[in-house]
């Protein structure tokens, strides 16, 4: 946990150096940490050693059995013929591609793109990295895109697109819903009804999972078993998330005043509080609602400006110290990351 401690306050201290404008050397620095202490892990994440073992015995491994997607296959495929005798280059450029895309979207999206980072530190989305670190790098891939979509640049947008399903075929059910919200839905979700829906999911979840195993037979492998159920961890963040999906929706008007973008920020991220609500009954959807979560990255730094935060010394004092317990609780509450182990203390 100690490594942990150190790693967050070094980042604290570098992101504060981080500014709106042009590129500098605490972005780099930032970066480089970033990826140097995802990258260079040993052993940190639920699927790490069924991911090294794949890599090791590429030769021996079709990819009609390698079970992921088209994209990551070939990835591992080329890195093995470059580096056959050792996974920790698919883990560094993975972590690579993850880390920069995200810090690039936070840059380029964020009115406070350094506090735009340590939020994606603090509220997990980094170690979760370390788990389904698939997943997360198709994350990584559609928020990159996200200057395509909204430069009207269609033909990028799809390639980026493609290439996020390929990594991992859950991006599909989500890229709808921000083209949607993008360029078709420019209206204001009703956060009360969009709760009651929640609710309503979790109270009929059964039919409706039993209706999706009927039509998807692949997510089989996500049936209500004990490694899927809830646990300490997934109803903090159901806490933690209810109370920013209150807040952001009672200061939306102010929030969307400020840019109009953040009007689709809000929407994505209410209905990924719904997904999260059904994760009560299937972890399942609390890895799907990463993908529009994480928009709550862009909607606090504006929380953070309304309430005027940056100006009240122990209000922001507060703000940091908290993001940091939970940071903490994060990592601790959700198995594989904890102890870190580099390799070169392995």
């Amino acid at each position: 946990m100690g490594i942990y401690i150190c790693f967050i306050v070094l980042m604290f201290i570098v992101l504060c150096y981080v500014k709106k404008e042009k590129y500098s050397i605490a972005d780099f620095v930032a970066i480089i940490i970033l990826i140097c202490f995802s990258g260079f892990r040993y052993g940190i994440g639920t699927d790490y050693t069924m991911y090294e073992n794949m890599y090791l015995n590429m030769d021996t491994i079709s990819m009609s059995i390698f079970r992921t997607g088209v994209g990551y296959y070939y990835l591992t495929y080329f890195l093995h013929l470059l580096i056959p005798n050792s996974a920790t280059v698919l883990f560094f450029i993975i972590s690579a591609l993850t880390n920069i895309y995200i810090y690039k979207f936070c840059k380029e999206n964020s009115i406070n793109p350094g506090l735009s980072v340590f939020l994606y530190i603090t509220l997990g989305f980094y170690t979760t990295s370390f788990n389904i670190f698939r997943q997360m790098l198709s994350v990584a891939i559609l928020l990159y895109s996200y200057k395509f979509l909204n430069t009207n640049k269609y033909i990028k947008y799809v390639i980026f697109s493609i290439l996020a399903i390929s990594i991992h075929q859950s991006a599909i059910f989500v890229i709808l819903l921000i083209v949607i919200f993008n360029k078709l839905w420019h209206k204001e979700l009703n956060a009360k009804v969009m709760f009651i829906v929640g609710i309503i999911i979790i109270i009929s979840y059964n039919t409706v999972y039993l209706f999706l195993l009927k039509h998807i037979t692949s997510i089989s492998v996500y049936s209500n078993s004990e490694e899927y159920s809830a646990g300490i961890g997934t109803y903090l963040q159901l806490i933690i998330y209810g109370i920013l999906f209150f807040i952001v929706n009672l200061k939306r008007r102010q929030i969307i005043k400020t840019n109009e973008n953040n009007l689709e920020y809000i929407n994505l991220f209410n209905i990924s509080y719904i997904i999260m609500m059904a994760g009560i009954k299937n972890t399942l959807f609390m890895r799907m609602s990463n993908y529009l979560s994480i928009f709550i990255i862009l909607l606090i730094p504006e929380l953070y400006n309304i309430y005027n935060i940056k100006n009240k010394k122990l209000e922001k004092i507060c703000f940091y110290i908290s993001c940091i317990i939970y940071f903490l609780v994060f990592i601790y509450s959700f198995g594989g990351v904890v102890p870190y182990v580099s390799i070169f203390t392995k």
